[in-house]
């Protein structure tokens, strides 16, 4: 499932292509095998700056480096502002790094609890915006974004996949407890993940990958229309965008087909630049499935936390219209308090005196919109 990506990396380098923000390479043990990855840093990154996340997930047989070159998403990052992550597969199968993504073939690796501790490890280091963490890739990467939206979907905002279809094993246990937004990208010629599915790779078709999505999601149940894209670049390749829309809490399922393409990343040169639509489809989602812009989510005026940093108790004074409950979560995610909110001027005492020490995530949720502020609790 890898693609040839001498010519990607000769075209970005013959546009002018530079990373311009700063590349990291780092690692972590995990589950007893030493995991590696790369983090794109953009100029624009600072220690308060609280970024988007993207992860970039490679193909069978490629590495984070080889998906990072040939996709573009450094530049992106660069440009709007979020950090990338390119992790490594293990090399689980005849030498070559395969993610668990539950198609054949697939290792034991735990990549989901991979994944998860890669995310716990980004924002203890660099402090990113845990609302809008994403994940995309391409062939068994794709693959593996379709895992984590199943197994993931509380820390994960949106997914898409390039060329990777769910496998059949994930699908038939597939239940996120919420909506998910996905985007697909897919050629009718791909030879190695067939638009119709594989039954030896374990591979779904493109059309049940979407309507299972589509069906998770309470998406209208109206045949959606497709629009075609303007067919300007003369590779061969024409592309029809396919949105199934009125789904459950904003969330969207959208399908490019791009008729004529084979196993492969859609690039500037082609009708549609597939890392820049990506990007774009990303921004309209946070993790509470709320369209939003580009703007980070502020602290409400409203809303009044002390003492900061808690000891022994936390005490919020919340005056906000149609609030309707307030969380406390760890770093993991998890929701360590949870208060039902009536009424427009509550106080809520908390008692943390039996917290571990560490940073939480203080979240406030209105209507149609979510408040989230940091707490460090005990010494």
């Amino acid at each position: 499932m890898k693609t040839n990506i001498a010519f990607i990396i000769l075209f970005w380098l013959a546009a002018g292509f530079s990373l311009f923000g700063q590349n990291i390479n780092s690692g972590f043990e995990h589950n007893g095998l030493p995991r590696t990855y790369i983090v794109h840093l953009p100029p624009a990154y600072t220690p308060n700056s609280q970024m988007p996340l993207v992860l970039v997930l490679h193909g069978l047989g490629d590495s984070g480096n080889g998906i990072m070159m040939g996709t573009g998403f450094n530049m992106a990052a660069d440009t709007a502002g979020f950090i990338a992550v390119y992790p490594d597969a293990a090399d689980a199968l005849f030498g070559a790094a395969a993610w668990n993504s539950g198609a054949n073939p697939f290792g034991s690796a735990d990549d989901v609890g991979f994944i998860s501790a890669l995310i716990d490890t980004m924002y203890a280091q660099y402090h990113i915006d845990l609302n809008r963490i994403y994940a995309t890739g391409f062939s068994m990467g794709g693959i593996m974004s379709h895992r984590l939206g199943c197994e993931l979907s509380n820390r994960i905002a949106a997914i898409a996949s390039g060329s990777g279809t769910f496998a059949t094993t994930v699908i038939g246990n597939c239940s996120p407890g919420k909506a998910v937004p996905v985007m697909q990208v897919h050629g009718t010629a791909d030879a190695v993940v067939p638009f119709d599915g594989n039954a030896l790779l374990g591979l779904q078709s493109v059309g049940a990958t979407i309507n299972f999505w589509a069906a998770n999601n309470n998406c209208a149940l109206t045949a959606p229309a497709s629009t075609p894209i303007p067919n300007t670049a003369n590779d061969g390749i024409t592309i029809d965008k396919t949105k199934y829309d009125l789904c459950t809490n904003n969330s969207e399922v959208i399908l490019y087909t791009a008729t004529g393409m084979e196993h492969t990343w859609l690039q500037p040169n082609n009708d549609m630049c597939q890392t820049a639509e990506i990007w774009k489809f990303f921004l309209r989602h946070q993790l509470n499935e709320q369209t939003v812009g580009t703007t980070p989510v502020q602290p409400a005026p409203a809303l009044q936390y002390y003492p900061n940093p808690a000891k022994d108790n936390l005490t919020v004074m919340v005056n906000l219209p149609n609030a309707q409950y307030l969380k406390l979560l760890n770093l993991a995610g998890q929701t360590v308090y949870q208060q039902v909110l009536t009424g427009n001027d509550q106080m809520v005492r908390i008692h943390t005196f039996n917290f571990i020490p560490g940073l939480y995530l203080l979240q406030i949720q209105q209507a149609n919109r979510l408040h989230t502020v940091k707490i460090q609790i005990g010494q």
